[in-house]
């Protein structure tokens, strides 16, 4: 046991090094690539402020905090908001009108602004991040306005302030199996499986006949060899899947932790098959691409 985790702790310090830094640079580069994408795919919003004034630039404000949206300003000489829209300027045009503080302040914005939107999804979900928007400027004017009423409960703040808050284009189905995070996370460890694919090349000294022969003399030394290498190389791939939901700040449940623990021993346990009994350099990482990409994609498919 003790000439097993010496081969494997101190014999191998080197590798585990390489390969953590594998890793580690394998989400960096993943997380860079996904924060370029997120910057290409947003929404272009066009705002034209014909308010000018504090309340119309908290509007805008609000706006602009979704990650989503790339806020464009509008020319107050611009007359024809919809050529924009044709022109594919922008997904969505808002107008704010001149008298957008006062009707703000006295709750009278029903219909107030004009809104011109491409048709499909992504217009209906710049109209739906503007009207969060629009909510969350005119939510401290209601609750003033209660405040300033003597006969006004806590209860009666909050029923008018869900009452106000816009019912979302979105809906999504609480009961579903699995949010889209998490599948999003099942992409991001797909991906991790791929890369840990290398540890057939990192670790190829550890196949050594002579010696694994020697030591397989032993009762029961072959299994407690696959059972301490599967769960050395588990902890060390759980411990960067762990790093990796926060860095791409995935808020997942203890179960998709389970899930993955589970995926990776029996992955972990599949290398160590191919790395102590596959003696060919080119056979082992042929079988661990392929081996590699089936884990994946059942993992994949069960996030689905």
């Amino acid at each position: 046991m003790k000439a097993i985790l010496k081969l494997l702790t101190v014999h191998s310090v080197k590798a585990h090094i390489l390969f953590i830094a594998i890793l580690v640079s394998a989400v960096i580069i993943m997380h860079m690539l996904s924060s370029r994408l997120n910057q290409v795919v947003q929404i272009p919003i066009g705002v034209q402020d014909l308010n000018q004034t504090e309340v119309s630039q908290a509007f805008v404000d609000h706006i602009k905090t979704s990650k989503v949206l790339n806020v464009k300003q509008v020319d107050k000489a611009e007359r024809d908001l919809k050529v924009i829209v044709s022109r594919k300027e922008a997904v969505v045009v808002v107008q704010i009108p001149e008298d957008f503080d006062s009707l703000i302040k006295e709750q009278d914005l029903k219909e107030a602004l004009p809104i011109y939107a491409a048709e499909g999804f992504i217009g209906k979900l710049g109209i739906e991040l503007i009207s969060q928007s629009l909510y969350q400027t005119e939510a401290p004017y209601i609750l003033a306005l209660h405040l300033e009423e003597e006969d006004v409960s806590e209860s009666d703040i909050k029923q008018t302030l869900k009452e106000r808050m816009p019912t979302p284009i979105l809906k999504h189905e609480t009961a579903h199996k699995h949010s889209s995070t998490h599948i999003e996370a099942g992409i991001v460890m797909t991906l991790l499986t791929l890369v840990s694919s290398l540890q057939v090349v990192l670790y190829h000294r550890l196949n050594q006949p002579l010696a694994l022969s020697r030591m397989y003399m032993f009762k029961g030394t072959r299994l407690k060899l696959h059972f301490l290498y599967t769960l050395i190389m588990s902890l060390i791939v759980m411990s960067v899947c762990f790093l990796t939901m926060i860095v791409f700040q995935f808020n997942v449940s203890i179960w998709f932790y389970v899930i993955s623990f589970g995926m990776i021993l029996i992955y972990e346990f599949g290398l160590s098959v191919l790395i102590f009994i596959v003696r060919t350099l080119s056979h082992r990482i042929f079988m661990a691409f392929v081996y590699a990409c089936i884990v994946g994609l059942i993992w994949l498919m069960i996030q689905l």
